[in-house]
């Protein structure tokens, strides 16, 4: 969750911090389903696809390597799916995935978590049904991994279960927020004045809503009304 924080740190403008808390929360909270998930995933698959050699932390592994990259994208498409589908039906709390309302309202918030809940666990879904298609494969290649560690358990279930998740989370949890918080359109624009919206190093942000008008086009016609040139007498 570390990187949540580095993330929000380098963010302009940045989000208030009862949205970063609402937005991290989610990913943690989904975080954890998907390591429950990723655990029952990895023992059926182990007893589907028992060989007499294949062992849990490798197939945890491959499971891991595949949801923190194709399960990404599964989830990016699935929480489009649902925000789609959110607009035709006129479900507001689903349209705008980081956006929990003005002032912010806890119900949101959880269907909005319970939506992602329901969209981690489908990508899960989708590719526990691709592992078992390419079982073969798959298991020939975490074999091949985890044959340098077959003599050290302890060390096989480090890299498993702390060193690849603490690595591989960070950058997915970095995708992630990318598109689990509210967009926001805005201009960065020199700091003229005191007091007038969010300064981050010299700027503020200028949201497009409070631009002024722009003036009519110029045009020939209204500068021949306006413009009469002097012509000295002969």
């Amino acid at each position: 969750m570390s990187v949540l924080v580095v993330k929000r740190w380098a963010e302009i403008p940045r989000r208030p911090l009862g949205v970063w808390l609402f937005d991290a929360s989610k990913q943690a909270i989904g975080a954890g389903v998907a390591h429950a998930a990723n655990i029952a995933i990895a023992i059926a698959l182990v007893g589907y696809t028992d060989t007499g050699t294949t062992d849990e932390c490798a197939m945890y592994f491959v499971n891991f390597s595949l949801d923190t990259s194709l399960g990404v994208v599964f989830n990016w498409m699935l929480l489009t799916l649902v925000t789609t589908a959110a607009k035709r039906m006129r479900w507001t709390a689903l349209q705008t995935p980081g956006d929990y309302g003005d002032p912010v309202r806890v119900r949101v918030w959880l269907l909005q978590l319970l939506s992602w809940l329901g969209v981690i666990l489908t990508a899960k879904l989708l590719i526990g049904r691709g592992i078992v298609y390419f079982q073969a494969g798959l298991v020939a290649y975490a074999a091949w991994v985890f044959a340098p560690l077959e003599g050290h358990p302890r060390v096989e279930l480090i890299v498993v279960m702390v060193a690849c998740p603490c690595l591989m989370n960070a950058l997915q949890f970095w995708v992630q927020d990318s598109f689990l918080k509210k967009k926001t359109k805005y201009d960065l624009l020199p700091r003229t004045d005191k007091g007038h919206g969010k300064h981050h190093a010299g700027y503020h942000e200028y949201d497009v809503s409070d631009a002024p008008p722009s003036p009519p086009p110029y045009s020939l016609q209204s500068a021949s009304l306006h413009h009469h040139p002097h012509h000295p007498s002969r």
